[in-house]
C-alpha cells in the first residue's frame, strides 16, 4: 500500500481524495494548504487504511 498515497484536495468541496497507502503527514499538509483539517490519528506516521479501519482516534473524532 506504500506506493498507493496519492492525496488531492478539492478546495471548493472541501473534499478529500485519498490513495489507502497515504499517511497523515501528507494529508494534513496538503490539507492546510487550504486551511481544512481532517478527521485523523493523533500521529502523522499513521496510515489512513489502518486508521479507517478501526486502528484509533484522533483529536477531531469526537467533531465528526
Amino acid at each position: 500500500m506504500k506506493q498507493l498515497n496519492n492525496v488531492r484536495v478539492d478546495p471548493d468541496r472541501k473534499l478529500v481524495y485519498v490513495q489507502g497507502g497515504a499517511r497523515f503527514e501528507a494529508i494534513n499538509r496538503e490539507t492546510h494548504k487550504f486551511g481544512l483539517a481532517c478527521v485523523s490519528a493523533v500521529s502523522d506516521k499513521v496510515g489512513i487504511g489502518g486508521f479507517v479501519l478501526g486502528g484509533g482516534f484522533g483529536y477531531l473524532s469526537g467533531k465528526q
